[in-house]
């Protein structure tokens, strides 16, 4: 990616979300200020005007420094590691007075990755054509991903809140959340990438992962079919999933029922779901998933190699500070993706497609233990006595 030098930033004092500080489940409420595009800022601003707020956008974090959120391309992740803001005004972040209930609602955010999402649905939701509360989410926006996830939590605020109605403006309003931004937000000078990073508040940078949602929303298209069909002449009352994680899901319950049940028609049912599960997993042999986690471990190889680098400088260009928090949400990351291949209610071999995400899985969490080591290395050298703790100390 070739980095176009902007003087805007020569000296200008920008905003950072310390992921270190940041928990699951946390929202990040933001407003679309600066991007050039009058379309976008004249949408961001009909939102926020709307919901009677400053904001018009929401995002949650599922495992710091990943975030998810509903955008026009669908529901995809946005890492907080590579994004600042320029005003402290147009970036929220909202803290649930239960970690317990906020983990549950990071967690199942992840299910809605790849769900299509709705324009038309944002704009309903100040509307009373919105859908009732029950309604099947077939497509989504961004605070009503948020308010489904709390609701499915758990969360007795979003019980009787019918979470098509709810907008980036009606969360600031909700006693439940306490702001947090004071604590996980952080002033600094421009660092000298500041072109290859998203604005919050404005336009986003391309990443390895911007085809992510139209990935998994082919993977589960590819089956979506077979499932339906499937639950329709089997006469069985299953939910319908409507994402690839819920596919997933789906597969893996249904074979495991289906395998140890004592259902006299379970003869009957495995073959129809080894099918469906052998067509998922030529799907995901063939998608593009890999070459997106591929190609996003090249860019994390060379922001680290840039780093060796300079760690020999006499004074390199680190963020000591950030590199500390990085550290610390890469073994939280390693952590979080491990139970993949250490669930024992799914063993390998059960389907097909999970052994086939359980090596996806093991090949990133691959990739984390060797960011892992080389930051340990990198901070041994320019601040082998952690001094500067979590601080942001960026050498001169």
């Amino acid at each position: 990616m070739t980095t176009i030098y902007n003087p805007f930033y020569d000296g200008r004092t920008v905003y950072f979300l310390n992921v270190a500080r940041l928990q699951p489940g946390d929202i990040i409420l933001t407003r679309n200020r600066q991007d050039k595009s009058k379309i976008g800022g004249k949408q961001s601003s009909i939102i926020a005007a709307v919901g009677r707020s400053n904001f018009s956008h929401a995002l949650i974090c599922s495992q710091p420094p990943t975030t998810i959120e509903a955008i026009g391309h669908g529901v995809s992740t946005l890492s907080i590691a590579n994004s600042f803001y320029h005003e402290e005004r147009d970036v929220l972040v909202l803290r649930y007075g239960d970690p317990a209930i906020a983990r549950r609602a990071a967690a199942k955010a992840g299910f809605f990755l790849g769900k299509e999402y709705s324009v038309r649905m944002a704009i309903e939701s100040v509307l009373p054509t919105a859908a009732n509360a029950n309604a099947p989410m077939i497509k989504t926006f961004c605070s009503a991903l948020v308010a489904a996830v709390y609701r499915g939590s758990g969360a007795l605020e979003f019980q009787a809140i019918n979470p098509h109605r709810v907008t980036p403006g009606g969360l600031t309003r909700m006693p439940c959340f306490e702001d947090v931004t004071a604590q996980v937000s952080q002033s600094m000078l421009a660092p000298r990438n500041i072109e290859e990073l998203t604005a919050l508040d404005g336009k986003r940078q391309s990443s390895p992962f911007d085809g992510q949602a139209k990935a998994l929303f082919s993977l589960y298209a590819t089956v979506a079919d077979d499932i339906e069909e499937f639950i329709r002449q089997c006469n069985l009352s299953l939910e319908m999933p409507s994402t690839f994680f819920e596919t997933l899901d789906f597969i893996v319950k249904a074979l495991k029922w289906a395998t140890d049940g004592s259902d006299p028609l379970k003869d009957t049912y495995i073959p129809a779901l080894r099918l469906i599960d052998r067509k998922l997993a030529d799907a995901l042999d063939r998608g593009d998933l890999q070459r997106m986690n591929a190609a996003a471990e090249a860019r994390d190889a060379a922001t680290l190699a840039r780093d060796i680098q300079e760690s020999f400088l006499t004074s390199p260009d680190i963020d000591v500070g950030a590199a500390r928090a990085m550290l610390k949400v890469t073994a939280d990351q390693i952590a979080s993706r491990g139970w993949v291949l250490e669930d024992q209610h799914r063993a390998a071999g059960l389907s097909l497609a999970w052994d086939r995400w359980c090596d996806m899985s093991a090949s990133n969490i691959g990739a984390l233990k060797i960011r892992q080591t080389i930051l340990g290395e990198i901070l041994g050298r320019i601040d082998p006595s952690g001094l500067s703790g979590g601080k942001t100390v960026r050498y001169p």
